[in-house]
């Protein structure tokens, strides 16, 4: 799946600017591989819950398969939107949640995979800004490579030159 490019009109001074924005969702393949990846640490406990007593594993499942669903349905709620100034990553299901970095704290990106979501198509990308990391679960691998070549541009216009 192609991250999503729309054309927007900055007015600034004498005439219009135009900018790519991106936008890079988890596509359905990655979504599936981080519920695989939370169901991991449950699928290695349950046989020593069963092995307790079977309403204790069953119960154990039971919550296991929800914390999965919200991993699920968490993933399906993520998209970051890139632009010349900054980037924005909203997620959220019942509370939406949006953080906002501008460009100039924008360090560095490291994009790499696990075989698994390397089979998914989709990369994992770590944005490194002035405060802290920010990392990307799963984006597919053309939105990785933006949003990398994206965080390596020197040429973009400031934001107090806005």
């Amino acid at each position: 799946m192609k991250p999503k490019k729309s054309r927007t009109a900055v007015f600034a001074g004498k005439g219009a600017r135009f900018f790519m924005q991106y936008t890079a969702i988890v596509p359905p393949r990655g979504r599936i591989v981080l519920a695989v990846w939370a169901a991991l640490p449950a699928a290695a406990a349950a046989p020593f819950l069963y092995w307790q007593s079977i309403w204790a594993g069953a119960f154990f499942t039971l919550a296991a398969a929800v914390l999965v669903f919200g991993v699920w349905c968490r993933a399906a709620s993520f998209a970051a939107v890139a632009d010349e100034t900054a980037i924005c990553l909203y997620a959220g299901i019942l509370y939406p949640v949006q953080r906002r970095a501008p460009r100039d704290a924008v360090c560095g990106a490291v994009r790499f995979s696990t075989p698994l979501l390397y089979l998914a198509g989709c990369r994992l990308v770590v944005l490194h800004t002035a405060g802290g990391s920010i990392l990307l679960p799963a984006v597919s691998a053309a939105a990785a490579q933006q949003l990398c070549a994206w965080s390596a541009r020197q040429d973009a216009p400031r934001e107090e030159n806005l």
